[in-house]
């Protein structure tokens, strides 16, 4: 059984973004993970991953700051309804 070019390559290449990712989120070189990684890679494909790496961590950053942000807004809501069921003011 033969896999079709087409899904090997992204299968090769997901697992190339995985690998800038991670070097990405530990502080280091996506694309000297990918060429570390896979050796003979061109620099232009790596380079190429690294920055969709590079994308992928930008928005896990952006969505974690999202969800602490609303959590925030959450508990300051929180707070001033039971301030106002309380009877005392939102002030």
């Amino acid at each position: 059984m033969t896999i079709p070019n087409e899904d090997l390559r992204a299968q090769v290449k997901a697992a190339m973004i995985d690998a800038a990712l991670k070097a990405i989120t530990e502080g280091l070189d996506g694309q000297q993970a990918i060429l570390k990684a896979f050796p003979g890679t061109p620099q232009s494909l790596a380079l190429s991953l690294s920055w969709e790496a590079s994308w992928a961590a930008d928005e896990l950053t952006e969505e974690t700051w999202w969800q602490q942000l609303e959590r925030t807004i959450d508990v300051e809501l929180i707070k001033t309804s039971a301030k106002l069921v309380d009877g005392g003011s939102s002030d």
